[in-house]
């Protein structure tokens, strides 16, 4: 009976999007839970970065489909450069990092300057009977010792949609936004800081998301994404073996890890994951084939151009049209 009245449901509420009528809600996006790791190699020198907006599509928030009907309000994130600027302030201090946001109005000049060229989410809902699917996308670049490195990132979600907009809020919204902020952060660090997890605490993290792991814990991807984010390659080895577990998104998190640790030697496995993978882990793959930037990796991304999936995926085409973006 419950499930006959699901169908009802969303039948009506299709019926309406179909008539024009408009849906409002308010999803909270939370503060993002920081990392849960120091880097403890390298001299701990206070840094001052500028953050500099340069997007010619300032709207953040986009909405594909069957969605243009749904007004979402994202409360706390009204201003997605100011909550990205003060989350990345909080992820460097949770790892342990003295970096301070400059002041848009100082004249002092800044250690680092982070460019931003795009930071957007987009959303995706082909019918009221599949996923509530998210791509989010930033690309930017950061200036420092006279040098300016290229940074992208992505991540992919989606959730079967039930009738509730609640349902999608955190795995579409909050969590990919939070783990967003980490990589941004993660490449910075890689360019411009380098700072580093030891060896003994890459081993503690490692047996912390094994138990996770086993346990099937909900948080179980977040070790796992500190990992990644550890900017020690020795941290490669253990990502390739979670990239074979059972949940899918906790592989996708571990493949992500090896493109975020810029593991150029790994592009083979990459290709194989590739090969192997569907939905969210292949679109990560793709994700880390573009951060190890070398030109076999690009020009492979041009290739899966060809791949009839650029056509019909959106997580697919976003990802690849990303990193080939120049």
């Amino acid at each position: 009976m419950r499930s006959i009245f699901l169908k009802i449901l969303i039948i009506m509420v299709s019926a309406g999007l179909l008539a024009g009528c408009s849906i409002k809600h308010k999803f909270t996006i939370n503060d993002p839970i920081v990392s849960n790791f120091k880097y403890d190699l390298g001299p701990k020198n206070p840094v001052v970065m500028k953050i500099v907006d340069q997007r010619t599509n300032k709207i953040f928030n986009v909405k594909l489909a069957s969605l243009k009907e749904v007004n979402i309000d994202l409360a706390n994130a009204d201003d997605p450069i100011a909550w990205l600027s003060q989350a990345l302030e909080k992820e460097f201090a949770a790892r342990d990092i003295p970096l301070k946001i400059a002041d848009k109005n100082t004249t002092n000049p800044p250690d680092l300057v982070l460019t931003i060229k795009k930071y957007q989410l987009v959303s995706r809902l082909v019918t009221w009977f599949s996923p509530w699917e998210s791509y989010h996308s930033f690309m930017g670049e950061v200036a420092a010792g006279g040098q300016t490195y290229d940074i992208r990132a992505y991540f992919f979600n989606g959730k079967v949609y039930g009738g509730s907009m609640k349902e999608v809020e955190e795995p579409c919204f909050n969590t990919p936004m939070s783990i967003m902020v980490k990589e941004i952060a993660s490449k910075i660090n890689r360019y411009a800081l380098h700072y580093t997890v030891s060896d003994g605490k890459i081993a503690e993290i490692q047996t912390r998301a094994e138990k996770k792991i086993k346990a099937q814990d909900d948080d179980a991807y977040r070790p796992v994404l500190e990992l990644g984010n550890s900017n020690n390659p020795n941290a490669v080895k253990t990502l390739i073996k979670f990239a074979a577990v059972e949940d899918n998104f906790t592989r996708a998190c571990a493949i992500s890890g090896i493109g975020t640790l810029a593991a150029q030697d790994q592009l083979d496995f990459l290709k194989k994951k590739y090969s192997e993978y569907v939905e969210i882990d292949k679109y990560m793959t793709l994700k880390s084939i573009g951060d190890l930037g070398t030109p076999d990796a690009i020009n492979f991304l041009r290739k899966a151009k060809d791949d009839p999936q650029y056509n019909s995926e959106y997580g697919f085409k976003y990802v690849v049209d990303l990193y080939l973006e120049r």
